[in-house]
């Protein structure tokens, strides 16, 4: 069992390779997102979904390792997602939080003849809440499965999640949609480490049925697409016991489109961007 201010099931049980790095520093996570600028902010790291390490007040159970078997439950009373929200974010009431969130996860790992095997799946549901006290607005429901490969000193895996319609506001709209994937493959031996990260993900929004802006567009005619792929290669040499060197070249592709309907309303934003970063620096455990 484990209490507090920390993250749950479908955290600790996600094998989400792109979540950290092997053999530099942070690959697609840290210090990712501090170098590589996302233009629209729906990204807070290069490759999971937007609900990877929340760190809310929780409960959570993890069940003891059978067979290579290990499952858990997590119950989040309240959530202030970790990326920052706004009064009219998906996912909340009308006081911006996120309310009985159930995360759940499933993992197996297992060697069978110097090769390690592992797979996991993880989610997390909620119910609906209400917003400014006048609409109703769909909850959390999304699922990431991952997989990973060990043998000698080869590591290969990768992910996939769906963050399904969630935050919609029903009646009106189709919420906020994203899927995405990511691949990744490792090599050390010794001091030394390489790695590569690939990800890509998909989000839209949508707006359907009922409602008319001031200026006469439906709501049901403005859509917007942001999609983003991204890239990571890696490299680290453990100089002494506790000091490691590392050097990291990054980079994302960053697209945005709007509906003409959309553009008309609200004015061409353009969102794009394209980056690239070389990180280096040293890491001292101790």
């Amino acid at each position: 069992m484990e209490f507090g201010n920390w993250i749950g099931a479908d955290s600790g049980l996600n094998l989400c390779l792109v979540c950290n790095t092997y053999a530099g520093y942070g690959g697609l996570d840290t210090p990712w997102k501090s170098y590589i600028i996302s233009p629209h902010g729906n990204f807070r790291n290069g490759g999971v979904n937007s609900m990877w390490f929340d760190q809310s007040v929780k409960i959570t159970y993890y069940t003891p390792v059978v067979a290579g078997i290990q499952a858990g439950v997590s119950y989040t009373p309240t959530i202030k997602p970790f990326w920052g929200v706004t009064q009219d974010s998906p996912f909340q009431d009308n006081d911006g939080m996120r309310k009985d969130v159930f995360g759940f996860g499933l993992q197996f790992n297992q060697e069978f003849e110097g090769v390690g095997i592992a797979l996991s799946a993880v989610g997390a549901v909620s119910d609906s809440v209400g917003r400014d006290n006048t609409s109703e607005v769909t909850g959390i429901g999304y699922y990431e499965l991952g997989a990973r490969v060990r043998y000698a000193g080869f590591q290969f895996g990768g992910s996939w999640w769906d963050e399904g319609t969630g935050g919609a506001i029903r009646g009106r709209d189709s919420g906020f949609e994203k899927t995405g994937w990511s691949l990744e493959a490792a090599y050390s031996s010794g001091p030394y480490g390489v790695e590569v990260q690939y990800a890509s993900t998909e989000s839209s929004t949508a707006n359907r049925t009922i409602g008319m802006f001031p200026n006469g567009v439906s709501l049901s005619t403005l859509t917007e697409n942001y999609d983003v792929d991204m890239w990571s290669v890696s490299f680290g040499y453990a100089v002494a016991p506790g000091l490691k060197w590392y050097a990291e070249v990054t980079g994302a592709d960053f697209d945005h489109s709007q509906s003409a309907a959309d553009i008309t309303a609200n004015g061409a934003i353009n969102l794009d961007n394209d980056a690239v970063a070389l990180i280096t620096g040293l890491v001292l455990s101790f």
